[in-house]
């Protein structure tokens, strides 16, 4: 895909959002400094592609990106991560704090409809925020496994919120 898009969409991209979540989490442990993560996944793109088009879906995604981009502190950082129209932020900030943004990042996104050249698109946005009480005990699978759990329980409240909690080491099966 084309570059929020053109920095959050593609496969290197991905591969830098992971790498950033790992430094972010490495540095929170070194100046022992609160970090939370969230995962944000954008609905309304699955069934728009037949109805509007693949280059209609695109567009959405890019304003998408670019209200998130325009809506996280300037010194969050935002990258790929999973599937097609999901994101991911690390912040150095406590729970309450990251909630108070991915709620930001929610509203910005849902709560304005995206227009298009001759339709008008409605999208959704769900936020798993998770904090890292003890950023060296964490691993960024725990938080990722963490976040994953905030993010469903978000999607299955209807969409459209953010829902948080905290990550502690998962012990190996």
């Amino acid at each position: 895909m084309t570059e929020f898009l053109h920095r959050l969409h593609s496969q290197e991209a991905q591969g830098k959002g992971r790498d950033r979540a790992g430094s972010e989490l490495a540095r929170a442990h070194r100046f022992q400094r609160p970090l939370s993560f969230a995962l944000l996944d954008i609905g309304g793109s699955e069934g728009s592609v037949a109805q509007y088009g693949q280059l209609a879906v695109e567009t959405m995604l890019r304003e998408v990106a670019r209200r998130v981009l325009t809506t996280v502190r300037r010194y969050d950082s935002v990258g790929r991560w999973g599937g097609a129209g999901s994101a991911s932020c690390c912040l150095e900030a406590t729970l309450p704090q990251a909630c108070a943004v991915a709620e930001r990042i929610v509203a910005a996104v849902s709560q304005r409809r995206i227009h298009l050249c001759e339709s008008v698109m409605d999208s959704t946005l769900s936020a798993g925020v998770i904090s890292a009480v003890q950023p060296g005990g964490v691993r960024l699978p725990d938080l990722e496994a963490a976040a994953d759990d905030a993010l469903d329980r978000a999607r299955r409240a209807s969409g459209n919120r953010a829902a948080g909690g905290f990550a502690t080491r998962r012990r190996a099966a």
